[in-house]
């Protein structure tokens, strides 16, 4: 399990039989806001207030730190292995960085601010709006496609296994869209509470965290909530593992 907060400590740690044992901490030295994994698993890009910082964690080292002038708040790679930084305020748009640099290629700018960005599998570039939509960008940033079926914020977004997207709202709304033709299944939670991360354990399981402490287990062929766990803060993630006992990670 890996874990960054907020000051820059990135540490990895294993997890068994419900017991956290620490096996590695790399001091960063800044502010994070989001880091996400490679598809290999062996770099961890780093978005923070001074731009981005790429570790390799077989060595446990930066290999790359990217400097610019504005907080970076999410950061992803695209299909080529390039790398694409989302700035939520500010410039409120996704720009293309390559290993010499930024590319010039970006998204267009939403009004209304950035609350979530993704790249897909593809290399499609998805970006979630305080203005209640979603735009669907290709790879040369150029917009093809807004959904407008949210009417509250979105908060996060999520590639499953079969290339479906999964979009969720401030207000427990899960909504999953086919993205070949854009057609669209839509799961209102009872909590009603904001959606604050999404994973699926396996081909008929999704885990829905909200910022009430509530895990939702949702079936992936029905798209219908099968339980609720609840736990005590803001969930950040949850974990299933062989036993398919499921253990949730919240912040208070």
């Amino acid at each position: 399990i890996m874990t960054s907060d907020t000051k820059g400590n990135l540490s990895v740690n294993s997890f068994s039989n419900g017991i956290h044992s620490p096996q590695w901490s790399l001091d960063l030295n800044v502010s994070v806001n989001s880091a996400r994994l490679d598809d290999a698993q062996q770099l961890v890009a780093v978005a923070h207030d001074e731009g981005v910082s790429i570790v390799l964690l077989s060595f446990q080292i930066v290999t790359r730190n990217i400097s610019i002038s504005w907080p970076v708040d999410s950061v992803d790679w695209d299909d080529a292995g390039d790398l694409w930084f989302a700035h939520y305020a500010g410039r409120r748009r996704a720009e293309e960085y390559s290993p010499e640099g930024a590319t010039g290629v970006v998204t267009n700018a939403i009004t209304a601010g950035l609350s979530a960005f993704m790249i897909l599998d593809d290399g499609r570039i998805v970006t979630g709006s305080y203005d209640t939509k979603v735009y669907i960008s290709d790879d040369g940033g150029g917009l093809i496609n807004s959904l407008t079926d949210s009417n509250s914020i979105i908060k996060v977004l999520f590639e499953d296994s079969n290339g479906d997207l999964i979009v969720g709202n401030t207000n427990g709304k899960l909504f999953r869209y086919d993205t070949n033709t854009w057609a669209v299944e839509t799961l209102t939670l009872p909590h009603g509470k904001a959606i604050s991360s999404i994973q699926q354990y396996d081909n008929s399981t999704y885990a829905i965290g909200s910022k009430s402490g509530h895990i939702s287990i949702v079936d992936v062929s029905t798209f219908s909530e099968q339980n609720t766990l609840v736990a005590t803060g803001y969930s950040i993630g949850s974990f299933q593992d062989y036993t398919t006992a499921i253990y949730l990670a919240t912040t208070t």
